[in-house]
């Protein structure tokens, strides 16, 4: 039964980061649209619009399920505006059905394959560590009480103003997927986000490797299956960060590791190749929002790193705007990282 849950719940949240990703790609006006893009568009933005819901809700001490209702109204509405561009929808769809060669080679199939089996991995020997007793305990506190972050797990206090996490409550989103399905919030965790975060940060690296090496399909093939084994051969060191995506996928940490940092080469790789497409820059906008979402760490790293690769590509090209363009669109990340410093 839980097998049927995992893959009902997973093919709807893709479906509807598809149809989000198709609208603001749609509003963007990218050129490049394709499904794999739609799919990571859509995630971010679900992402970033539950974090701009998720902090003033938090500071003015909403209910949880407001929270979990007006953020569900508002994902709907995005879903079911997307039709209004059915057509370049359609046109989508069709070019991956009619060309998929163009974007899986038989490298492509074998490191899919390899997902699989790390997913099978993942499902059949779960891993527990503290980190749950902080996680899980959050949500199931906001889920009971109705409150979004009344109490710190590891004092239990009553910690509003707790800044190493309340920019950064990813344990929420988890608690508002349970409110909706009813499955308790361990379960979620550790049962069904693998199946979302693990497959979802395969396809940044496969958006890395489109985005690398445009014209060899099968050279992406083989960037995606060097990046698999990489992990794979990764989780006999528990403090490396990257484990985390095979050990503990839920966790906060693992995301920004393994998606948030990575995705960051990619839009600025996308940047450089068309700097001038303001839809790129809202892209990267919506990453930075997205990533702080999962951990108080990206409110950091995410503008460090993207400022690095930026800087270098100025001192590279000698075109300043592109690094103040770079830092605009890490301004969430910045009022974030200003709005904790007040409150400490």
């Amino acid at each position: 039964m839980m097998k049927w849950e995992i893959i009902s719940i997973s093919f709807i949240f893709f479906i509807a980061s598809f149809l989000i990703g198709h609208l603001v790609n749609c509003l963007c006006r990218l050129k490049d649209q394709n499904i794999f893009l739609n799919i990571f568009s859509g995630v971010i933005t679900i992402w970033g619009l539950f974090e701009l819901l998720l902090v003033p809700m938090t500071f003015l001490k909403l209910p949880f399920q407001t929270l979990s209702q007006v953020y569900g109204i508002l994902l709907i509405i995005g879903c079911g505006v997307s039709f209004l561009f059915w057509r370049k929808m359609k046109g989508v769809l069709c070019d991956f059905l009619t060309n998929w060669k163009n974007y899986i080679a038989w490298t492509t199939i074998v490191a899919i394959i390899i997902i699989l089996c790390q997913l099978y991995y993942v499902h059949h020997y779960t891993y527990y560590e503290w980190d749950d007793a902080f996680y899980v305990t959050l949500a199931n506190e906001a889920l009971q009480t109705n409150v979004i972050f009344g109490t710190n797990p590891e004092t239990g206090i009553g910690e509003i103003f707790a800044t190493r996490y309340v920019f950064s409550l990813w344990p929420v989103f988890y608690a508002v997927l349970s409110n909706w399905t009813q499955i308790p919030p361990a379960i979620i965790a550790h049962t069904i986000l693998p199946f979302i975060i693990i497959p979802f940060a395969y396809l940044v690296h496969f958006l890395i490797g489109q985005i690398f090496f445009s014209k060899d399909t099968e050279l992406q093939g083989y960037y995606l299956i060097f990046s698999t084994v990489i992990y794979m051969f990764l989780p006999n060191i528990r403090i490396l960060s990257g484990i985390y995506l095979l050990l503990a996928p839920w966790v906060g940490k693992a995301i920004m590791a393994n998606i948030s940092l990575p995705a960051i080469l990619y839009l600025i790789k996308r940047l450089i190749k068309d700097m001038d497409a303001p839809g790129n820059w809202i892209l990267l906008s919506l990453h930075a929002l997205s990533s702080c979402l999962h951990s108080s760490m990206g409110i950091i790293f995410v503008p460090v790193f993207a400022g690095s690769l930026s800087l270098l590509w100025t001192l590279k090209t000698r075109k300043p705007a592109f690094f103040f363009k770079t830092v605009l669109s890490c301004t969430p990340c910045l009022i974030l990282g200003i709005f904790s410093l007040l409150i400490r």
